[in-house]
């Protein structure tokens, strides 16, 4: 005899209340400018400079930057909705967490380079390892010609060993970058999963959506393959925005 299944047990108001969507605020001002101050420029709401979520001053180092912070703000409608101002979330990270964080977010992005997505490759003849040849290899070799590293190259599942070369630029190059570059850089490196395709990007050895296609060939190829659902389609158009966003985030600091 088939059993009906008992109900669903009756939700607590607590996972009720954690279920229900949070309520946006709702828009406090009209007008959105940006002001020059000693040291760099800060977005003001109705003439109120913002603060960071840490409660700092969001001071910008540049004038373009500020610009697209000042756009987020404009953007937004009757509610603010902070996961759609992707630039202004960069800014309040690179103020309140990377200066506290700054040796420990550096060994983090250096470290995208030894486990560079461009080093794992198919066994050779397939029709994916063609694709990540034609388009990893000119990356990789222009690098290679431009700073004297050999970047590592291995099949199968277990990991290789990046050469001391090539850690030691990456670590070169990151140390290098103030708080904002840090950020977008790091951004960029962790939704490509390479170091060397974002450090050829900021380069202007190859231009962001190739970048994109050579991080995510392998996806792509896949999807061709199989098809590909929705949600993954939702996630991967969130993740190129993110991307986007950090992208702009770098040109701008300029």
């Amino acid at each position: 005899m088939t059993q009906t299944p008992p109900p669903n047990p009756p939700r607590s108001p607590a996972t009720a209340q954690a279920e229900k969507p949070k309520a946006l605020p709702k828009r406090f001002y009209k007008t959105v400018s940006v002001e020059r101050i000693a040291g760099g420029y800060v977005v003001t709401l109705d003439g109120r400079s913002i603060k960071t979520p840490a409660r700092a001053n969001l001071r910008l180092p540049t004038t373009r930057l500020a610009k697209l912070v000042a756009q987020e703000w404009s953007d937004q409608g009757e509610f603010i909705d902070p996961a759609s101002m992707v630039i202004t979330g960069f800014c309040n990270a690179a103020i309140d967490r990377v200066t506290d964080n700054r040796a420990m977010l550096e060994g983090e992005v250096s470290g995208f380079a030894d486990t560079d997505t461009l080093s794992y490759r198919e066994e050779p003849g397939s029709e994916l390892a063609q694709l990540q040849d034609t388009l990893w290899e000119p990356v990789l070799q222009r690098l290679e010609q431009e700073h004297g590293a050999k970047w590592l190259r291995t099949t199968g599942i277990m990991p290789g060993q990046q050469d001391e070369v090539v850690m030691a630029l990456a670590a070169e190059f990151v140390a290098g970058l103030d708080k904002f570059a840090l950020t977008a850089f790091s951004q960029m490196a962790a939704l490509a999963g390479s170091f060397a395709l974002i450090l050829a990007l900021t380069k202007g050895d190859i231009d962001a959506d190739g970048c994109w296609t050579a991080a995510f060939v392998e996806n792509d190829w896949q999807a061709r393959q199989w098809g590909e659902d929705a949600e993954a389609q939702k996630m991967m158009a969130d993740r190129r925005k993110r991307f986007d966003a950090a992208w702009s985030m770098w040109q701008a600091l300029a």
